[in-house]
């Protein structure tokens, strides 16, 4: 079996997510998203399924920390357009990963 391109995308997603996750020290979170990706080389369609829904997690988390980040920030009377904008594509990134992995394409190489 052949992995469909396409899902490399999945890889650095969950890195990103991993690191943040890596930040507070949650080890067992950040292992999980660190060879989550890995599984995606079995073909398997709950390796899809799996890194789909924890990419949308994903998505979630950048949205709470996004959150958190700017009333930190607004809090200090600190400089936030940057940092909103830094997370924007972070988090629009991670949602653009996870929906490539549900599309057909990509679905119809696994099994």
């Amino acid at each position: 079996m052949l992995l469909n391109p396409r899902v490399l995308v999945a890889f650095p997603a969950c890195w990103l997510v991993a690191a943040h996750f890596l930040r507070f020290g949650l080890l067992p979170l950040a292992a999980l998203y660190l060879l989550a990706p890995w599984l995606l080389v079995s073909g398997r369609l709950w390796a899809l399924q799996l890194n789909r829904g924890l990419l949308w997690l994903g998505v979630a988390v950048w949205v709470y920390a996004t959150a958190g980040f700017i009333d930190e920030r607004f809090e200090r009377r600190k400089a936030f357009v940057r940092l909103s904008l830094i997370m924007a594509a972070v988090t629009a990134g991670t949602a653009a990963a996870a929906k490539t992995l549900g599309s057909p394409v990509v679905r119809e190489g696994f099994r």
